[in-house]
């Protein structure tokens, strides 16, 4: 009998991603319910800093009112929904799906546990803000983005240094909406790390779940020139063979 053994299917390795970042905002919720002195005076001591900080330094606090916009839904939205229907019209469903159901249900998620922990945000704020502080989320909205974009994007990336402009590029971006939040005391420092590791969890466990259950992930088309790139030159004609026997005059 041929030596043959099942291999596994995608996505039955255990989703330690989400297992890890979802632990870590569990712990992190618990402390900011539970009003855990440490983690409450961290915050309150950076975004005093952060406040005094800003008033010393106008332009940052302009560039800081820039740099949020890249967390905004109302920006981030029509621009996934423009990839989607892009994706879709190459049937790359698998990418579709991420998408759709990453922007979809996380700020959902999101919205329920800001309501249900009624947190205040910080009294100095710098910049117009609504609703309840913990998760923030400008910060969930642009890690949710960054992430998404560097997972569809990364089966493109041919060479190592292209992989690490996607990371780069993907950390930056949630980094910086999430610096912004507190740099304008819209946000205390735990509610953007809540954010950051709130949208890591949900997308891993997406991407988890898209790819254990549905289309397999996309892949980049490979074209190959049919053209051979040094075509054959004719063979020469045989030179014509000289006699060994000497010539008698």
């Amino acid at each position: 009998m041929p030596n043959w053994s099942p291999q596994p299917a995608p996505g039955t390795r255990p989703p330690w991603i989400p297992i890890a970042s979802g632990t870590a905002f569990l712990a992190l919720a618990i402390t900011v319910a539970l009003h855990v002195d440490v983690p409450h005076r961290l915050d309150t001591a950076v975004s005093l800093a952060a406040y005094r900080f800003a008033g010393a330094h106008p332009a940052w606090l302009t560039t800081m009112a820039v740099a949020t916009r890249a967390g905004e839904a109302a920006i981030v939205i029509p621009v996934a929904a423009l990839a989607v229907a892009l994706l879709a019209r190459r049937r790359h469903w698998h990418s579709v799906i991420v998408i759709s159901a990453s922007l979809i249900t996380i700020p959902a998620v999101r919205f329920g546990i800001s309501v249900a922990f009624h947190r205040a945000r910080p009294q100095d704020l710098l910049s117009t803000a609504h609703g309840w502080a913990f998760p923030s989320g400008h910060t969930t909205t642009a890690a949710v983005a960054a992430l998404v974009t560097a997972y569809v994007a990364w089966p493109y990336a041919c060479r190592a240094w292209h992989r690490g402009a996607i990371a780069a590029a993907a950390a930056a971006w949630a980094i910086t909406v999430a610096v912004s939040r507190v740099a304008l005391v819209v946000r205390w420092p735990s509610d953007v790390v809540g954010g950051l590791l709130l949208a890591t969890a949900l997308v891993s466990l997406i991407v988890w779940l898209t790819t254990a259950f549905g289309p397999p992930r996309d892949r980049p088309v490979r074209r190959i020139d049919p053209t051979p790139q040094h075509q054959p030159s004719d063979p020469a004609p045989p030179s014509p063979r000289r006699s060994s026997t000497p010539e008698t005059t």
